[in-house]
């Protein structure tokens, strides 16, 4: 599966792969099919140095996201940004 949630985001949305938020519906599925898996995936291309990358960080970073709650409330929060100033 997380091979999937990747080709459809490089294939769906191209190197606008960064503003999923952007695209409500696409940001919610990937937000909802993302796994433990696909979370430390994300955080190791997000640091300089995937090495630093624990398994305590992503641990850490994924308790918040596996609840559906704290996702939901990520997806209002995305869908009420302003991204033309940014």
């Amino acid at each position: 599966m997380a091979g999937q949630i990747h080709r459809v985001h490089r294939e769906v949305l191209g190197q606008q792969g960064n503003r999923v938020p952007e695209f409500p519906v696409l940001g919610e599925v990937i937000g909802k099919l993302m796994t433990k898996e696909n979370s430390a995936a994300t955080q190791r291309k997000s640091f300089a140095h995937d090495d630093r990358v624990t398994p305590e960080l992503v641990d850490e970073n994924w308790a918040p996201l596996s609840r559906r709650d704290n996702r939901e409330a990520l997806w209002s929060q995305q869908r009420s940004f302003d991204y033309s100033l940014t």
